[in-house]
């Protein structure tokens, strides 16, 4: 299969050229090579005096439909007045500390004149129902509806480009691509629409459907994207990015013994990483399944890849597990304690997670339920994240060192309102504004969580507590409720 590049936008935008006959050739690089001297009057000329020589062709359109591309851009300096301690509106001053604290506060942006780039747009369209195979009209409108945020003609394009092109062995890859640039750009309701558009056309192309499951891990959707790792390690076995996937998200539904045999299937089919056998070993131990047969094997690679083994972390803590059967019940937990720190610390969250397991077989910890609780909200996934919430809720009730009832309050509201439940989000933080009303995260969530109950009066009172604050350190969510006031105000007016 052939490669073929997209368009990314870098300023100054220039298309791509294709064989069409020389004569045409020759017009796209003469205006592409004017619009990078900046000579934007003389490439339309160019492109007009070729338009009237060959009107319909898709090439010499595509060019002057780059000069309008050009002339649309716009460039602007953002200031980010968040990071300065001002409020927006106000003035104020900021010292600057060193070039990277400049990187910071200002940054250059560059935007379209939507007005002015429907020209090209219009350019574009005729180029796609004149010759539907043309790739750059349908790639550079898309790329640009992005930097615009216009999904709504960016799918309208790709549906266009999927129903021109289906029977393109090519195009599945190139929406794949597409696909993958949303999901980079974070864009991840888009990125699953396209994803599930993709599957619309070609329902056998499993590597969508894995992708789908990693968009839904980065929504917190944990329990789907589990099911669609599972649905495609069922049709693509061999398929390794799904199988760690589906490995992961394992651990995160914490089915262990299910865990334990998509490690022991990585071991199979992925014999160059030895690091599966510390995992399949402490997945032994949780088990109860032979954990020494993969220490066996772990331990003599991870001496050979040190240069200093016995101050190895890896190679240290795998001696430690093999000896764990001679330890006391209390020597097991503190080392287990002690793993689960480590890991939790170096963001290793699957470790963190099954050595936390291995703990509260015995008995629950503060730190294992702290340890569990975080890593779940780290993936926003509400419902284990509530459930261990509600532990430490029972254990402080008997151990108010585990965290504050104004905390658990807070942790509560936070959670309802990642989750969109406005009803729970505003019960917890109101009960938290009534004793701390400086907060401007609080405010600012409570303010959200009464618009999304279409509750405008008390969102403004929200809002303007947080525009009455001083806080240089909460500016990001003081300045973000002053916007969110002018932009009902300004709705209002509308009205």
């Amino acid at each position: 299969m052939v490669k073929h590049c997209l368009m990314i936008f870098t300023g100054l935008l220039i298309g791509l050229t294709s064989g069409f006959g020389l004569s045409q050739d020759m017009v796209h690089m003469t205006v592409d090579s004017l619009i990078l001297a900046q000579k934007l009057d003389d490439a339309e000329k160019v492109a007009r005096d070729a338009i009237k020589k060959y009107p319909d062709h898709p090439q010499v359109m595509c060019a002057l439909a780059c000069v309008y591309r050009n002339r649309a851009i716009r460039s602007a300096i953002r200031v980010n007045t968040d990071a300065m301690g001002i409020k927006d509106g106000e003035n104020g001053t900021y010292t600057i500390q060193d070039s990277s604290d400049f990187e910071q506060l200002f940054q250059d942006e560059n935007y379209y004149d939507e007005a002015q780039y429907a020209k090209a747009e219009s350019l574009y369209y005729r180029i796609i129902a004149k010759h539907p195979s043309y790739h750059n009209a349908y790639f550079n409108l898309l790329n640009d509806y992005v930097t615009m945020k216009r999904f709504v003609p960016y799918f309208k394009v790709i549906d266009l480009f999927i129903g021109n092109l289906h029977d393109d062995p090519d195009t599945p890859h190139y929406v794949l691509d597409l696909a993958m640039k949303l999901y980079n750009a974070e864009y991840w309701d888009e990125a699953l629409r396209l994803y599930e558009r993709l599957l619309q056309a070609y329902p056998d192309f499993s590597q969508a459907k894995c992708n789908i499951g990693a968009v839904y891990v980065n929504l917190g959707k944990i329990d789907k994207a589990h099911e669609v790792f599972a649905d495609v390690y069922k049709i693509a076995p061999l398929d390794l990015l799904n199988l760690n996937n589906y490995f992961l998200t394992s651990i995160l539904t914490e089915d262990f013994p299910l865990a334990y045999e998509l490690i022991v299937d990585l071991i199979r089919k992925d014999d160059q990483d030895y690091s599966h056998f510390y995992d399949a070993a402490l997945l032994a131990y949780l088990i109860g399944k032979n954990y020494h047969a993969f220490l066996n094997i772990y331990l003599p690679q991870r001496k050979e890849h040190v240069e200093q083994p016995d101050d190895d972390f890896w190679y240290w803590t795998a001696k430690q597990l093999a000896h764990v059967d001679t330890m006391t019940q209390e020597e097991t937990l503190e080392f287990f304690d002690y793993l689960m720190i480590q890991f939790n610390q170096a963001d290793m969250k699957r470790q963190a997670l099954i050595a936390a397991a291995i703990i509260d077989q015995s008995e629950s910890t503060n730190a294992s339920l702290l340890v569990r609780c975080g890593i779940y909200d780290q993936f926003k996934y509400v419902d284990k994240t509530l459930s261990y919430l509600g532990k430490i809720k029972a254990r402080a009730a008997i151990d108010s060192t585990i965290m504050t009832p104004r905390d658990l309050t807070y942790n509560y509201g936070r959670i309802y309102y990642v989750a969109q439940n406005a009803d729970s989000a505003i019960a917890y933080f109101s009960k938290y504004s009534t004793e701390r009303s400086d907060n401007a995260f609080v405010n600012y969530a409570l303010g959200e969580s009464y618009l999304m109950k279409a509750d405008t009066s008390s969102a403004i009172v929200c809002f303007k507590t947080n525009q009455a604050l001083e806080d240089e350190s909460q500016m990001q969510y003081i300045n973000a409720s002053i916007r969110e006031l002018k932009n009902l105000g300004e709705a209002a007016e509308r009205e």
